[in-house]
C-alpha cells in the first residue's frame, strides 16, 4: 500500500513539473499577454478605408485610404483586451484574485485615466473618430481602454518568477524577428518589399495593390529602418524602452547562453536605432543611463572597466555607423537642438471682398487678378500686383511663372492653375520657392483662399505659444507644439476627444504652415505624447498617465536603492523601470501610437507585478530568516 502511495506522489511532482516547464508554466492566462507582445507588435496587413474627413477644406475629396501598419494592431489589441476582461472575471469569480486598494495605488491614476477617456469622447463633437478612428492613426477609444486593461491585468496575473520567464521568452522571439526584418530594411532588402513580404501583408482580396505598394523608407535609397512600426521614429521610441530591459536580462541571465542571446539582440537594437536615423533615442539613451548609473552605483565602483569599456564600445559603434553613412553625428544632434528664430519674409495673408492683400518683407503687396476667355475656349486670367499706394509693379515671364522685378518683394511669383467649378482657375502665388505657394479663386462675392484639397477656406492667424518664433525647433516640431499649446489649453479639463488631433489642430493656419514647411502635409500628430494625451483627452489625464509612471519608478527607487545586482527578478525589475523612463524621455519628441504602446502598458503593469514579487520574495526571506 506505501508503494502504491510512493508511486501516485511521485506521478503527482512528475504532474507539476511538466507543468513548469511547459511554455506558459501552468499559468495560462498569460496566453493574451504574450499574444500582444508578440503578435500585436508584428501585426502588418492591408485595410482599405475611407477617412471621412472630406467636410474639411484641407482634405482632400473622396479619398481613398490604405492602412497597413495601424488598423489591425488596434482590432487585435481590443479583442485580446476583451480576452483579458473575460479571465479576469473568471478568476474573480473563483476567488483567485485579490486586489489591495490600499497598497496598490496606481489602479487610481489608470481608472482616472480610463474615465477621462470615456469622458473626452463621449463629450467630444468629433466623437465619430473617437470610436471609429481617425486617419494614419487609429488609437480609438477602445484601443485607449485596451490599454489600460493589458496594464491592470498584468499586474493582476503574475505573481510568480515562472510567469516572467513565460514573458521573456515571448518577448524574445518577437525581438529576434524584429532584428531580422530590421537587418532586411538596413541592407536595402527589406523582406516587405519582396514578393513573399507583400503577399503577408496584402490578403488575396486586395491582391492588385501588391505591386502598387510603395515604401517611403527603406524603399526610397536611404534604407532607413522601420521594423514593423510604421515609422523610423516610432523604431527609436521602441528601442530606447526595450533596450534597457534586454540590456539588463543580459546582465542577469543564469547562464552563459541566455547572455549571449540576450547580449545579441542588446547590440542589434543598437545597430538598428542607429539605421532607423532616431535623434531622440540618443538623448532617451543617455537619460536612461544616467538613471542606469544611480541604480547600478555599486557595480558601477566594483566593475567600473568592464562598464567603461562596454560604453566605449557602444560610442565608438555608434560613431563609425554614422561615419559610414556620411553624417555627422554632433551637427545632427546639433541642427535638432538649435534654437535657430524664425526669419519668414511673408507674415500675414488678408483675403478681402477686393483682392489678397500679403505683408511680405514688412511690405504690403497686393494682389488681383481678372479672369478672361482664351481662344481655345478655356478660362485664363491676368494678374495685378501692386504696392500699398497703388502703384502697379511689373511681371517678367520666365519658365516656372511670371516674377516680380521690384526688388522689396524679391522671389514672389505667380502662375494659375484649373480650379473646380464654379472657379475654372485659380491663382498661386510662391514666395521665395515655386513650391511654397498659396492659391486664391475669385467668383461673384470675391476672393477666396483655395486650398490643396480644391476646396476655399479661411485663412487664419492661429494663436501660439511657448515656442512661438521657433519653428524650425527639433526637426520641425516647434511649429506644431507652439500651435498646439493654444488647443490644449482650451480643452484643459476634457480634451478634444480620443484620436482626434489631426481635426483640432488648425489646419486653416495656411500662412504658418506655408512657412515651417507643412503647406501640403495633413498634421495628424503633435510629435509629442504628452501634448498628444493633454490635447486629446485633457491634462488632467495627461496627470494621470504621469501619476500611473511615475508611481513605479519612486517604488522601483524605494525598492532598489540598496540592492546588489544577485538577484535576477530585481534586475529584470530595473530594466523594466529603466525601459518605462526612457519611453517617457523619447515620448517627448515621439507619440502615443497602437504601434508601439501595447508593449509599453504590458511592460508598465509588469514592472508592477515584479516590485510585487519581489516584495514578497523579501518578506518570506525576512520570515525564514525569524
Amino acid at each position: 500500500m506505501s508503494s502504491k502511495a510512493s508511486v501516485k506522489n511521485t506521478a503527482k511532482k512528475a504532474g507539476r513539473l511538466n507543468e513548469d516547464e511547459s511554455f506558459f508554466s501552468g499559468n495560462y492566462a498569460l496566453m493574451p499577454i504574450c499574444a500582444v507582445i508578440f503578435f500585436v507588435t508584428l501585426l502588418m496587413r492591408a485595410y482599405v478605408y475611407m477617412p471621412n474627413m472630406e467636410d474639411q477644406a484641407w482634405f482632400p475629396l473622396n479619398q481613398q485610404s490604405v492602412d497597413i501598419f495601424l488598423y489591425y494592431k488596434g482590432i487585435v489589441a481590443v479583442v485580446l483586451a476583451g480576452v483579458m476582461v473575460a479571465i479576469f472575471v473568471a478568476m474573480l469569480v473563483m476567488g483567485k484574485i485579490k486586489i489591495d486598494f490600499k497598497k496598490d495605488i496606481f489602479i487610481y491614476p489608470l481608472a482616472g485615466f480610463a474615465l477621462l477617456a470615456i469622458l473626452s469622447t463621449v463629450l467630444s463633437k468629433y466623437r465619430y473618430f473617437g470610436v471609429h478612428g481617425m486617419y494614419e492613426q487609429f488609437e480609438t477609444i477602445w484601443v485607449l481602454l485596451a490599454y489600460c486593461i493589458f496594464t491592470f491585468f498584468t499586474f493582476t496575473v503574475v505573481n510568480r518568477t515562472q510567469d516572467l520567464r513565460v514573458v521573456r521568452k515571448a518577448l524574445l522571439y518577437l525581438l529576434v524577428v524584429l532584428c531580422f526584418i530590421g537587418f532586411t530594411q538596413l541592407v536595402g532588402k527589406d523582406f516587405f518589399e519582396s514578393p513573399t513580404g507583400r503577399t503577408v501583408i496584402v490578403p488575396e482580396s486586395l491582391a492588385s495593390l501588391r505591386n502598387n505598394l510603395t515604401f517611403n523608407f527603406s524603399g526610397s535609397g536611404n534604407h532607413q529602418v522601420y521594423l514593423t512600426l510604421y515609422n523610423p521614429n516610432y523604431v527609436g521610441l521602441f528601442v530606447s524602452f526595450m533596450l534597457p530591459i534586454t540590456i539588463t536580462l543580459a546582465i542577469s541571465a543564469e547562464s552563459i547562453v541566455k547572455k549571449i542571446v540576450w547580449g545579441l539582440v542588446s547590440i542589434s537594437l543598437f545597430v538598428l536605432v542607429f539605421g532607423s536615423g532616431s535623434k531622440s533615442f540618443i538623448l532617451a539613451f543617455a537619460g536612461v543611463a544616467v538613471f542606469a548609473l544611480i541604480f547600478f552605483r555599486k557595480q558601477l565602483l566594483k566593475k567600473w572597466p568592464v562598464i567603461l569599456g562596454v560604453g566605449a564600445v557602444a560610442v565608438v559603434a555608434g560613431l563609425l555607423y554614422f561615419n559610414y553613412v556620411g553624417v555627422n553625428i554632433f551637427s545632427y544632434m546639433g541642427n535638432a537642438l538649435k534654437m535657430t528664430k524664425n526669419d519668414y519674409k511673408l507674415t500675414d495673408a488678408d483675403v478681402q471682398e477686393g483682392g489678397v492683400v500679403f505683408t511680405y518683407g514688412g511690405n504690403k503687396l497686393v494682389f488681383n487678378f481678372e479672369k478672361v476667355d482664351m481662344e481655345d475656349g478655356q478660362t485664363g486670367a491676368y494678374m495685378i500686383f501692386s504696392d500699398e499706394s497703388g502703384t502697379i509693379l511689373d511681371l517678367e515671364s520666365r519658365e516656372d511663372g511670371q516674377y516680380l522685378t521690384d526688388p522689396r518683394f524679391e522671389g514672389v511669383s505667380s502662375r494659375l492653375m484649373t480650379a473646380n467649378d464654379p472657379y475654372q482657375v485659380a491663382a498661386m502665388i510662391s514666395f521665395g520657392d515655386v513650391s511654397k505657394y498659396l492659391s486664391f479663386v475669385k467668383d461673384e462675392t470675391g476672393y477666396h483662399y483655395y486650398s490643396i484639397a480644391g476646396k476655399v477656406d479661411e485663412i487664419v492667424n492661429a494663436p501660439s505659444a511657448i515656442f512661438t518664433d521657433y519653428d524650425g525647433m527639433a526637426s520641425g516640431r516647434g511649429y506644431i507644439w507652439s500651435r498646439t499649446i493654444p488647443v490644449m489649453m482650451k480643452h484643459f479639463f476634457i480634451g478634444t476627444g480620443a484620436d482626434t488631433f489631426a481635426i483640432a489642430f488648425p489646419h486653416n493656419d495656411y500662412v504658418g504652415r506655408l512657412n515651417s514647411g507643412y503647406g501640403n502635409l495633413i498634421i495628424t500628430k503633435p510629435h509629442c505624447m504628452y501634448l498628444q494625451i493633454g490635447t486629446q483627452l485633457g491634462v488632467v489625464a495627461l496627470l494621470c498617465f504621469l501619476a500611473l509612471t511615475i508611481i513605479l519608478i519612486v517604488d522601483s527607487f524605494k525598492l532598489y536603492w540598496k540592492f546588489d545586482a544577485t538577484n535576477p527578478t530585481e534586475v529584470f525589475g530595473i530594466g523594466i523601470t529603466l525601459g518605462v523612463i526612457g519611453y517617457l524621455i523619447s515620448g517627448v519628441a515621439n507619440d502615443s501610437c497602437v504601434s508601439t504602446a501595447p508593449i509599453f502598458w504590458i511592460f508598465v503593469g509588469l514592472g508592477y507585478a515584479v516590485n510585487k514579487i519581489v516584495k514578497k520574495q523579501r518578506e518570506e526571506s525576512s520570515v525564514s530568516a525569524n
